[in-house]
């Protein structure tokens, strides 16, 4: 559900996100020149998430993709004892 969620936002997330780099497209796998990838943090309803977007560049024109992973946790209580 946070994922169908995300996509209203995603304009706001690529304008937050850090650019990871962009790769050109050699195995010509689909029509996309290349691929610009992007990293953002996110929280929706309580949850910390990973978001990863990425860009399909065709011709000038992009075309948006994009995956919530959620950030796990360690109890902090384990943490301090360590």
């Amino acid at each position: 559900m946070a994922h169908l969620k995300s996509l209203a936002i995603i304009p706001e997330l690529i304008r937050s996100s850090i650019f990871i780099g962009e790769v050109v497209n050699e195995k010509d796998i689909n029509d996309y020149d290349s691929f610009r990838y992007y990293v953002v943090g996110l929280q929706m309803e309580g949850v910390d998430y990973t978001v990863k977007l990425v860009i399909g560049v065709k011709n000038g024109t992009t075309y948006y993709d994009h995956a919530l992973t959620p950030i796990e946790k360690e109890n902090s209580s384990e943490v301090l004892t360590r």
